[in-house]
């Protein structure tokens, strides 16, 4: 996503979003993510419950779309790989 400028993502989120509002009725955040960012099976299927948990860890997403500090960042990263390697 780096060769495309931020004025066209936060314009591609949010005419996401409108159409999700228009088509479905529902309020949503719009995260963009890299191309094979999002986590596989061993199969090579999507991992939804994965996904839901990277982006539930805000761990998904451009770093710019997290509020919080890097460093703050970087220990909610190892607690959350640290809890996913047991």
């Amino acid at each position: 996503m780096s060769h495309v400028g931020s004025g066209l993502r936060e314009a591609l989120r949010s005419a996401a979003a409108s159409v999700i509002l228009a088509t479905a009725g529902l309020n949503c955040s719009v995260v963009l993510v890299s191309h094979n960012a999002l986590p596989r099976t061993s199969s090579g299927k999507m991992s939804r419950m994965r996904a839901r948990d990277l982006y539930l860890a805000s761990l998904l997403g451009e770093p710019q779309q997290h509020a919080e500090p890097p460093k703050l960042r970087r220990i909610r990263i190892r607690i959350f790989q640290a809890l996913h390697s047991l």
